[in-house]
């Protein structure tokens, strides 16, 4: 997946970058906000590699990751938050879709569970990848 800069950093510490293996949204940020209603926005999320047949995942018990991807030159920006918690994003996928040649767009990103996130961005870039410290906090995870 090259569409997403400096992925390796992710690859370095779980040994593979999959955007499928992003389980929750844990806090965002807009930065760079232009006069053209342009921005870039900075996503944690938490990840746990998903395994084959992945009918417990995410697992409770397992360890995750944090990472920070941002996104730049985001549009049609769509977050529903409906408390002060992690937000589960079971099937979060990155797509590019460069070859639309959709003016400024390269990446759509959207949960295809229906997860409340949805975007288009011009690019995407991992700034960082650690050990959470904490789990989610999500009311509708089980521990």
């Amino acid at each position: 997946m090259g569409m997403v800069g400096n992925s390796e950093l992710v690859k370095r510490v779980l040994g593979r970058w999959d955007c499928a293996d992003i389980a929750f949204l844990r806090r965002f940020a807009f930065e760079n906000v232009d006069d053209g209603a342009l921005f870039d926005l900075s996503l944690v999320v938490l990840l746990q590699p998903r395994p084959p047949h992945s009918a417990r995942w995410p697992d409770s018990r397992g360890a995750f990751w944090e990472l920070e991807i941002v996104f730049q030159r985001v549009r049609d920006l769509k977050i529903t938050v409906t408390g002060p918690w992690d937000i589960q994003t079971p099937g979060f996928v990155i797509e590019d879709i460069g070859a639309w040649q959709w003016e400024g767009i390269g990446l759509r990103v959207y949960d295809e569970e229906g997860a409340p996130v949805a975007f288009n961005a011009q690019s995407a870039n991992v700034r960082w990848c650690r050990p959470a410290e904490s789990g989610p906090a999500c009311p509708t995870f089980s521990r």
